[in-house]
């Protein structure tokens, strides 16, 4: 869970499209 708000907070600097391929790799 924890993990998920990293990823969120630390994806949401990068830009939307690697955040958004990073978050469905990690969804998936």
């Amino acid at each position: 869970m924890a993990e998920r708000r990293v990823n969120v907070g630390w994806t949401e600097g990068l830009h939307a499209r690697p955040a958004s391929i990073f978050v469905r790799a990690a969804t998936a």
